[in-house]
């Protein structure tokens, strides 16, 4: 019995970031890049690189997704791996070489 609500405990805090959406302005090549996420579903996207644009598009995107929007508006460097599960984002890599080969991965 006292397994049973932590277990109710720990599905609604994993579900939390996919169940709440916000609404926000993007640019045609972010949105793009949205699309391509709510395609694939499952997979990865490799050599991500978005440059700056107009925001002119209104989307409802989930928390995940505008956390990497924001990560990507941040931090303006490429995207060598983006892990898409069940149609978020999961992951990333980006990788380096200074002043060793290095992998950061960045957690969704």
């Amino acid at each position: 019995m006292t397994l049973e609500p932590t277990l109710e405990l720990s599905l609604d805090k994993w579900n939390l970031g996919v169940l709440k959406s916000t609404s926000t302005l993007v640019s045609k090549e972010e949105a793009d890049l949205i699309d391509l996420i709510d395609h694939i579903r499952y997979g990865t996207i490799n050599d991500v690189e978005i440059v700056e644009g107009s925001k002119v598009i209104s989307r409802s995107v989930s928390v995940r997704k505008l956390a990497l929007i924001d990560f990507i508006r941040d931090e303006r460097s490429k995207i060598d791996e983006l892990v898409v599960h069940d149609g978020e984002v999961s992951y990333i890599h980006i990788f380096g070489t200074k002043p060793y080969r290095h992998t950061r991965k960045v957690k969704f």
